[in-house]
């Protein structure tokens, strides 16, 4: 029987998902990439970690397992990506919506551990929901050490009728096979990685050792997924993780090879609800018991809920007027409210929306102001009023955090506007996530940034700390940050398919089609900017534009 719960077990500051049953446990982060973390089986290590036990952050969780990835380049942003949860009868089930070159799909996967041998079994499945037909590359991404021995595991690869096997040879060595059969296989000291999948599904596997020389991969790829509109496409794979050689292997694949299915076909017509729920963007990931979709506390994170008594902080002040607009069928009934905290011990700030702007603006008092307007698109007032009470968002503080989260479903017909005035120099940390709507930053110098958006742009505006930690990404949305002339850091953007510009003169400065970094005076904050086809955009700003530099000056388009 397979368990299913939570635990920190890489005292990395976020618990893992975890499926255990006697022959293994497999580790999960739903949050990060939906990425399988780790493979644990006797204590023996299969794959690369980049995240020492004794780190107590979480950074350290994003980069190793498992990942998959879509598009061209391959390495897109889904490796960074929250998941949503699903949970069954002894699986898990994790999905995200991608764009793609024609558009979106929605990547599914569900993963079930086999009851009798070390076998993860993962069913993957691509729907097109879109209206016109869809085209993209599919990659699944293992970072593999077995046993910590880089130099000494063995990769084995079907090849017509031969084996080719083949290890380490150079960092930077990069290899593509067509496989004649669907498995492959990884081998040192007795144990055994194997990779298994429908016949004929995969157009390449891909051997390349990093020079980082820490792990190698080997990457199935799929060239030419095609969906047409209303179509989803699936195929089921499994992953061995245990004792035995290539021949062991090469016989489960024999043995399981009726298990191997593919499937295409139509679907019914998208609930709406399901496409929110896995939107790019701020998702919400619960223990199990608690789950009750990952529209209806976006933000919130597992530390978060699982507080059973969360207390709702003193407001001084609180004014609630409705507008004077008369009613009538489909009119927009508009409240506001502002709420004002005097809060000296708070640091630390996560603000969340669904639907409507967030603006967080530093000033120069004491106290914390959080003005709300809500707005509904309705036939009667007592339905506006209803709706605009189920969305009001929930304020809780805990100790030195202050906690605004939206509440309700992502309805297009009810926007939450939320502005957040802060002491201008006090935040620790500020942590913000938006679904459907643009975030705005200004005279605001936290430690650390992190903002999740899925379809707005993302705005910075001022001065950036001394050695501040920013972590910004976003789906479709642009960033544009316009920065105070003094700020010294060090910037690495990426946008997929979007441009990338900056004003300055950045110093060791490497620009390509779709990633650029550098040294903005001097390498003393950190701010990571990813996007999947938004803009990305650095100003001065006292300037507010881009100027276009000769020379040295990094600005690449793709």
């Amino acid at each position: 029987m397979t368990r299913i719960y939570e635990a920190d077990k890489l005292n990395a500051g976020t618990p893992q998902l975890i499926l255990k049953n006697e022959h293994m446990s497999v580790l999960l982060q739903p949050e990060i990439g939906g990425r399988i973390l780790d493979v644990e089986m006797n204590d023996f290590p299969f794959l690369h970690r980049t995240y020492p036990k004794s780190v107590q952050f979480g950074a350290y969780t994003e980069y190793g397992g498992i990942e998959e990835c879509i598009g061209s380049p391959l390495r897109n942003q889904l490796w960074k990506a929250p998941w949503r949860i699903e949970k069954g009868t002894g699986d898990v089930t994790l999905s995200v919506i991608s764009p793609t070159r024609f558009g979106r799909v929605l990547l599914s996967k569900t993963l079930s551990l086999e009851p009798n041998a070390p076998i993860l079994r993962v069913e993957y499945s691509f729907t097109n929901f879109d209206q016109q037909f869809n085209k993209f590359t599919f990659g699944i991404h293992p970072e593999l050490c077995l046993g910590n021995a880089l130099k000494n595991n063995t990769y084995h690869l079907p090849l017509d009728d031969q084996l080719l096997s083949g290890g380490f040879t150079a960092l930077g060595f990069k290899k593509f096979v067509t496989p004649s059969a669907g498995w492959g296989a990884v081998t040192y000291d007795g144990m055994a990685f194997g990779m298994l999948f429908p016949p004929g599904l995969i157009d390449n596997l891909e051997i390349y050792y990093p020079r980082i020389g820490t792990h190698f991969v080997i990457q199935p790829l799929i060239y030419g997924v095609g969906l047409s509109p209303n179509r989803r496409a699936s195929f089921v794979s499994m992953f061995y993780f245990g004792e035995g050689d290539v021949d062991t292997v090469r016989d489960l694949y024999t043995s399981k090879i009726d298990e191997l299915t593919m499937n295409y076909g139509p679907i019914d017509a998208f609930p709406e609800r399901m496409i929110k729920e896995a939107q790019w963007g701020p998702q919400v990931t619960l223990p199990f018991n608690q789950f009750r979709g990952a529209s209806s506390q976006p933000g919130a994170t597992r530390s978060e809920v699982a507080d059973p008594n969360p207390q709702a902080p003193p407001a001084v002040t609180v004014d609630f007027q409705p507008d004077s607009q008369t009613e009538g069928p489909d009119a927009l009934k508009l409240r506001s409210e502002q709420q004002r905290f005097d809060l000296p011990e708070i640091t630390d700030i996560r603000l969340s929306n669904v639907n409507g702007t967030i603006l967080v603006q530093g000033w120069r008092e004491d106290t914390i102001v959080l003005e709300t307007t809500l707005q509904v698109q309705t036939g009667t007032g007592e339905e506006a009023k209803q709706q605009i009470e189920d969305m009001r968002p929930e304020v809780i503080q805990r100790g030195e955090r202050l906690i605004i989260r939206a509440r309700g479903e992502a309805q297009q017909k009810i926007t939450v506007n939320q502005c957040l005035r802060v002491p201008q120099h006090r935040l620790r940390a500020l942590e913000l996530n938006c679904v459907n709507g643009a975030a705005t930053i200004i005279d605001v110098k936290p430690a650390r940034l992190k903002i999740n958006s899925a379809t707005g742009v993302v705005t910075i505006r001022g001065e950036i700390a001394e050695s501040a930690e920013y972590d910004v990404n976003t789906a479709s949305g642009d960033i544009q940050m316009e920065l105070a002339e003094s700020v010294t850091c060090t910037i690495d953007a990426n946008s997929v398919t979007g441009v990338l510009k900056c004003d300055s003169n950045l110093i060791d400065a490497e620009v390509r089609s779709n990633w650029m970094s550098g040294i903005l005076n001097a390498p003393k904050a950190n701010l990571r900017l990813n996007s999947i086809s938004g803009n990305i955009v650095l100003t001065h700003a006292n300037r507010g534009e881009v100027v276009k530099q000769k020379d040295k000056t990094a600005t690449a388009t793709s």
